[in-house]
């Protein structure tokens, strides 16, 4: 990891929501590091406490952008979807990554096949949320799903990538969910082997191995041709890309 005591730091300790963390404090190619307090990926945030919100908005939280689809927020709505001083959007990313449909079909595909699926079949909707993120008004902007490993570990990885962070680090930062979440991974596995599922295709449905997201990165290295190019050709201009890094690394 890029700095040793960056768990500390990174983890924003909340009561209503456990995969709340600052992608602050990375290495960068060029010198420096990413900045902290510029963006917070995260789990579900239904649970959230008014204590909880008190805190988010104490750290600078301005915009959250929703991840997840239509069904997940009619089940448990956003607290942010009417919240005064909030900017929030919802922008559903590839619900087949939703822990549902990932439940329902499992045993039908590999992680890293899903999450292929995503960068080659939703580079609009991609583009869609990393256009709200450069864009947003001044102030922390929160992305985050359900469970806080695939949709928003994927837009994660590619921030952290285009503002120059070493594929390695980028992959220990997918990889944290299974470290710091045991509670919330707990309790979806608990209802999905409730369901039947065979507990080895609960266990990789719940898992963020790193050769997942190395498989990812190296897919928009050779498919793609790089990080810069791929979100060229689905909308994110060079404009838009620099102020993507400018809002991580400035």
């Amino acid at each position: 990891m890029a700095d040793t005591p960056s768990l500390t730091n990174r983890l924003v300790p909340l009561q209503g929501a456990e995969n709340v963390r600052d992608l602050g404090g990375y290495a960068l190619a060029g010198g420096g590091t990413t900045r902290w307090r510029r963006m917070l990926r995260g789990d579900g945030l239904h649970g959230l406490t008014p204590e909880d919100l008190l805190n988010l908005h104490d750290l600078g939280v301005r915009s959250v952008i929703d991840l997840r689809g239509p069904a997940e927020l009619a089940r448990q709505p956003s607290p942010y979807a009417a919240r005064a001083g909030i900017s929030y959007a919802n922008v559903p990313l590839f619900e087949k990554l939703s822990p549902i449909d990932m439940a329902v079909s499992a045993g039908s595909y590999t992680l890293l096949g899903r999450y292929l699926e995503a960068i080659d079949q939703c580079g609009t909707r991609i583009a869609e949320v990393l256009t709200r993120i450069a864009m947003a008004e001044p102030g922390v902007v929160l992305f985050h799903c359900t469970v806080g490993k695939d949709r928003t570990g994927l837009i994660a990885g590619l921030l952290l990538s285009l503002a120059g962070v070493a594929p390695e680090t980028v992959v220990e930062d997918y990889a944290l969910t299974e470290r710091i979440a045991g509670p919330l991974l707990a309790g979806f596995r608990a209802g999905a082997l409730g369901r039947g599922l065979p507990p080895a295709q609960v266990d990789e449905l719940l898992s963020s191995p790193p050769a997942a997201m190395v498989g990812v990165l190296d897919h928009i290295d050779e498919r793609h041709g790089g990080i810069t190019a791929y979100l060229t050709a689905n909308g994110v201009d060079a404009p838009l890309q620099e102020r993507l890094r400018e809002r991580l690394t400035l």
